[in-house]
This record gives structure tokens, C-alpha cells and sequence, in this order.
């Protein structure tokens, strides 16, 4: 036989089998006797039993399974409620707050949920600006909208158009009234399609739930095709037309809505802004980097301060600031190499007695890796003994020579003597955020500010500005800031979504594919020149782009191909610092100055 047809027929052997053994990571079986007597059982890598059916196999012999599923969002809630009760003294119950809080609609309406779960994405924000939820109700249908069903079966517009007035409420049939009326005729929830397939199909329960978790996933074409036939066939049975129990069908969608954490996290922010964004920044279970995440608490009114080596502990908290306002401090796993065990042996030190110079805290740390100590200094943490930097990683590097080997004095002998530390280059602003960046996430300052001065002159607006400016068809500005997100939904049909931001705020850009494929090489750059048409509903803004060219040496911001489809989007960090005299060559000779002993 030709090794090409014993190809094939391999190849064919192999369809609807198992690629590998998966274990599900919060699949849970509950069984009221051994699950030895119903399925064979092993044991993973990791001890833990595994029954070797997979799901629908288990199902289909009636045991009870469930899919036992973490949110961080949910710890973030958690710990923000412990920061407030620690640093406010209000004791919060968060699952009984009243679900009408009007300043916290405000906010949703506003589009200001950046950190707010489920609709801090560019696309929830600009479906608030059309949708504009009034009540809790209107926000589960917030959160119903934006699915891949309703959007792929082109629902949402529907529905805005039919919550506005702009359009009547109309029915498929009018069996569809009394299960779809709440949701204005559109199909948005996963109850819905299980009451359509049982009261308007003629399913018993149990097939009608088969169908909703089916066309929940629609993954296997025959069974998708077979199930469609019994629901359409069981529709005409009742009596509906044929070409009725058609469409219907096609409209069936799957949505899941999780609106009362989307309430909750929105009133934290809204009230409580400083210790919700502080949790966030812990918890990280959004979508935005943490330079993003700093300058939206700032623009909350909450000051981020620096890791410090003084008053850093192992978590972001709180700290009360002159003015009786809460700032966010930056913990000390925030700094490269300072993992949670090397931080909290950090703290047990201090709490023994607080450190008093640079030279106190690499003697009594002498177990801190040298690159760790090296990232402290970086970062600024040590600002309080010494506001240089580059001074404090030299300071670092002597004191870690002179007590390499050496033997414990009676008398205390000071290890730096100015004479040790040479003259060194005054530290630029271009390189302390890039410092900034390296060893713990993000700036002091936002690096759009460095360049404000020539953009003005260039007459690039700030994002603030060019989002107060009236929507009228003839708007076209200029603008410019960093890559924070880059976005080819397959939904959007070739459309690319670029997210920019300054010091002053972030804005979406819209490319269509034309315009996308002539700025291709620019539009994978980190920051970004953009000119454009000003679009907007409601607070929403948005920029129609006609033309890009690239903003050099701006550190920050994300550069290269989309990362979703297994591209290399990055964060832009050093490479872009100018000059030959970069952060990067005086780090570089700095480190080998002092390892060398000089």
C-alpha cells in the first residue's frame, strides 16, 4: 500500500478520538455510593482521583457533576472589604447593599469601569454608552448582551433600538411572548432557550436541557443538525409554522450573566476607590496592565506610592496621607526578584527593629540575592536613605563587597565613605521610568508626560481634550499616546481595535481593513500619532482612523502582533530609551563596575 493512502487511512483512524487524558480543573463528580462501581478511576501526576469517562459519559449515567469555578474577581471584592473595614472602620456586608445605589449607576453610565468586572472591556464600554443601565435588571442584560451569541446573532442593536423606542417590540411567534417580554422579544439567557425548547418545541425538560447546553456550545455538527430537526419537528407538532420554528431556532443563543459581582465591584470603585483599586492591583483578574490600572486610580484621586523598604509590605495596602485621603502603597513583591518568601523575610526583619541606612540593610539581608537587592535599589525603594538611584545601586554593590568574607566587628566601622562612590550621571526622567518599569510594573509618572510639551507644539491634543470635543460628522483630531490594548475580534470582520493612552486618559481607535493593512508595520508599534474622525454616544469617545505614524522613544505600551492569536504584543520597556547613553548602558556598566570591585 502507498505510504500515501496508509497516511489517510491513519489519519482517518484517528478522527473523534481523544488527542490526550485532561483532567478538568474544577470538574467535581458527587455519587451516593464508590465511583469504583460506576467508572473506572485513577490517579493523576498529583494524587488527586480521576474518573476516566469524560463528562458526557458521565452524565449520561446519571451520576451529578459540577464545574467548581475561581474568579479572582471574587478575592479582590473580599480583600477590598477587609482594606476598608481595616483602614475606614466600615464593616460592609457586601452580598446585602442595595441594588439602586444611583452614583453607582452614574459610573456604569459614565463608562468608567476600567477595574469593574465583566464591563471594562472598550466593547462593554461603548455597549454602556448606547445601553445606559438604569437598574440592576437593565445591567443582567448588560452583561447578557455582550456574548459571543447575541453578538454573532446580531441581537444587541436590536435591543438597543427596541429600549430606546426607536423600534417596536415585536415576536417570532406570539407563544414567544410570555418567556421573552422581560428582554423586549430577544433571546439573551440560557433559561430562555431552555423554556423556548420546552414550551414552544414540545421538549420534555431533560431534552430541553440537552438542547441549551448544545446549542450552548454548538461544537458537533450532527448532533446539532439531528437536535434541530426534533426542535423544529416538535414546534410544527404544536401547531407553529414551519417556516416560524425556523427562525426561531437560528435566534437561540447562549448567555450567562454574573451582575451582581459587575454591582458590586462598580459600587466599591464608586465609594471606595482606593482600597477596591488597591485589591485589583493585587488580584490582577482584569485585562489592563498595571501602569494602566495606577493612572486609573489616579484619576480616582488616589495616589500610588513607591515600593519602599521602609513602609512596603508583602500586599498592596493603604496608608493615609497629610490630607486624611488614602494613597495606595506598593508592596514589596512588586519589585523584580523580590518573591513572597524573600519579601516576608524582608518584613520580620524590619519589625525587629526598622533599618537606618543603605548599609543596615544589606548587612542584616545578607541573605537577599544579589539581584534582588540590585532590583531594590532600582526601583527607588531605598529613596529614603538615598534619593539617587544609580547612588543606591553603587552603595549596594560596596557594602555587598566589604562584607563578602568578613568577620564581625565590636566596633562598628561605616562601610561607604564618599569617597567610594564616584561621580555618577545625574538620572534623566526618561530613565527613572524606565527604572521604574524594569523592577516593578510600572511609572511614577505617566511617559506621555515627558512628551506633552513637543506634542503641544506639534499640536497632538491630549486625550482629556479631544474627548470633551463635540460629535459632529466633520471632527477630525489629532492625538497620540501609548498601546495599552490591540484588539481583531473575529467578530469585527477585519476591524482592528487599537486603545491609546496618556497621562490624561486612554481612547479606542478604530482601523478598518483598508487603513489597516497600509499603516500595517506602524500599528504593531508601542506608542502611536493618530489622526482620525471623533465618534461618540453618550460619555463614550472614539476615533475612526485615517492615518498613523509612530511616536518614538516612548517606554511603555505594547508592541508587535495581537498576543490572543499567538502573536508577540510585548510590553515596550528599554529598547526605546534614546541616545547611545541609555539606562540600559550605564546599568550594564554600573554592574559590572561594581562586581569587578572598582
Amino acid at each position: 500500500m502507498p505510504l500515501l493512502d496508509v497516511l489517510i487511512l491513519a489519519v482517518q483512524l484517528l478522527l473523534d478520538h481523544p488527542r490526550h487524558l485532561g483532567l478538568h480543573s474544577g470538574g467535581m463528580i458527587l455519587s451516593s455510593r464508590s465511583l469504583n462501581v460506576f467508572t473506572p478511576v485513577q490517579r493523576s501526576a498529583n494524587g488527586v482521583a480521576v474518573v476516566q469517562f469524560d463528562k458526557d459519559d458521565v452524565e449520561a449515567m446519571g451520576l451529578v457533576k459540577f464545574d467548581v469555578l475561581g474568579l479572582r474577581m471574587l478575592a479582590c471584592v473580599s480583600e477590598a472589604v477587609e482594606l476598608i473595614a481595616q483602614h475606614s472602620g466600615d464593616l460592609l456586608d457586601i452580598d446585602e447593599l442595595s441594588l439602586d445605589d444611583e452614583a453607582t449607576f452614574d459610573l456604569i453610565r459614565s463608562g468608567k469601569t476600567l477595574g469593574v468586572f465583566q464591563i471594562e472591556s472598550q466593547g462593554q464600554m461603548h455597549l454602556l454608552a448606547k445601553h445606559q443601565p438604569e437598574n440592576f435588571d437593565d445591567l443582567v442584560t448588560e452583561v447578557a448582551l455582550f456574548r459571543p451569541g447575541p453578538l454573532q446573532g446580531g441581537m444587541v442593536h436590536p435591543y438597543i433600538a427596541r429600549r430606546k423606542g426607536q423600534v417596536p417590540v415585536t415576536y417570532l411567534h406570539p407563544d414567544l411572548e410570555p418567556i421573552l417580554k422581560s428582554t423586549l422579544g430577544i433571546v439573551l439567557f440560557q433559561e430562555q432557550v431552555l423554556d423556548i425548547a420546552h414550551r414552544f418545541a414540545g421538549m420534555p425538560l431533560d431534552e430541553a436541557d440537552d438542547f441549551r447546553a448544545l446549542v450552548s456550545k454548538n461544537r458537533n455538527p450532527e448532533m446539532m443538525e439531528a437536535m434541530r430537526t426534533r426542535f423544529i419537528n416538535g414546534a410544527v407538532h404544536r401547531g407553529v409554522d414551519r417556516s416560524s420554528a425556523e427562525q426561531v431556532y437560528e435566534k437561540l443563543s447562549h448567555a450567562a450573566a454574573f451582575a451582581k459581582i459587575v454591582y458590586q465591584s462598580a459600587w466599591l470603585k464608586t465609594h471606595y476607590p482606593a482600597a477596591y483599586m488597591a485589591a485589583f492591583m493585587q488580584h490582577r483578574p482584569g485585562m489592563y496592565n498595571l501602569m494602566t490600572l495606577e493612572d486609573e486610580a489616579r484619576r480616582f484621586g488616589v495616589n500610588i506610592l513607591m515600593p519602599s523598604m521602609a513602609y512596603s509590605g508583602i500586599r498592596y495596602h493603604l496608608e493615609i496621607l497629610h490630607d486624611g485621603t488614602h494613597a495606595i502603597r506598593k508592596p514589596l513583591c512588586s519589585i523584580a526578584h523580590v518573591r513572597e518568601d524573600l519579601a516576608r523575610s524582608i518584613v520580620w526583619e524590619r519589625s525587629r527593629r526598622p533599618f537606618t541606612s543603605i548599609e543596615d540593610i544589606v548587612t542584616r539581608l545578607s541573605d537577599v540575592p544579589r539581584d534582588a537587592l540590585d532590583a531594590i535599589a532600582l526601583s527607588g525603594a531605598m529613596e529614603l536613605w538615598e534619593q539617587d538611584a544609580r547612588r543606591a545601586l553603587w552603595m549596594v554593590g560596596v557594602v555587598k563587597r566589604r562584607t563578602m568574607g568578613s568577620v564581625p566587628s565590636l566596633v562598628h566601622v561605616p562601610m561607604i565613605h564618599e569617597d567610594d562612590i564616584p561621580v555618577l550621571p545625574v538620572l534623566r526622567a526618561q530613565e527613572r521610568l524606565a527604572y521604574d518599569y524594569v523592577t516593578h510594573g510600572a511609572a511614577r509618572v505617566h511617559p506621555m508626560t515627558l512628551y506633552r510639551r513637543t506634542l503641544i507644539d506639534l499640536e497632538v491634543r491630549p486625550i482629556d481634550v479631544v474627548k470633551r470635543l463635540p460629535i459632529v460628522p466633520t471632527t477630525r483630531v489629532t492625538t497620540a499616546g501609548i498601546v495599552i490594548l490591540r484588539q481583531a475580534p473575529a467578530t469585527a470582520h477585519g476591524m482592528l481595535f487599537v486603545t491609546i493612552e496618556d497621562e490624561t486618559g486612554f481612547i479606542q481607535c478604530m482601523v478598518k481593513p483598508e487603513i489597516r493593512e497600509i499603516f500595517r508595520k506602524d500599528l504593531r508599534t508601542a506608542s502611536l500619532i493618530v489622526k482620525g474622525t471623533l465618534h461618540g454616544t453618550a460619555e463614550w469617545r472614539g476615533i475612526m482612523i485615517e492615518e498613523v505614524h509612530v511616536l518614538m522613544n516612548v517606554i511603555g505600551g505594547y508592541h508587535g502582533h495581537l498576543s490572543y492569536a499567538g502573536g508577540t504584543d510585548t510590553i515596550s520597556l528599554l529598547q526605546d530609551i534614546p541616545d547611545t547613553d541609555s539606562s540600559v548602558d550605564i546599568e550594564l556598566r554600573l554592574l559590572e563596575k561594581i562586581k569587578a570591585g572598582s
